[in-house]
């Protein structure tokens, strides 16, 4: 698979499958969860709810944003991590990034 892209109102998404380019994941209100999958980047957003991510390689940037909520990050690695948000957290715990992590309070 080269790309996905997926886009949900109201409920949870659970992605498993790896790609060589983009996965874009989008959802207004719900949770996402990314395991054991490797990508070009991740491109993860969620309005209210959480973004966990386990087990994840990519050979680029992982992107998350969630407005409120939280973002969870274990054991994965990447080129850089780029968050941002207005209320909520975020935990990172065994992440490796070569270059920088971005936090932006929106």
């Amino acid at each position: 698979m080269i790309q996905v892209n997926i886009s949900l109102s109201t409920g949870d998404i659970n992605f498993f499958a790896s790609v060589s380019k983009l996965a874009k994941i989008k959802a207004i209100t719900g949770n996402i969860r990314v395991e054991n999958t490797s990508a070009g980047a991740l491109d993860l957003s969620v309005t209210t709810g959480k973004v966990t991510v386990s087990g994840a390689t990519c050979r680029d940037d992982i992107t998350v944003d969630v407005v409120t909520g939280s973002a969870y990050l274990t054991d994965s690695s990447c080129r850089s991590v780029i968050s941002s948000g207005i209320t909520g957290s975020i935990s990172l715990n065994n992440v490796i990034q070569e270059v920088r992590m971005d936090r932006k309070n929106e």
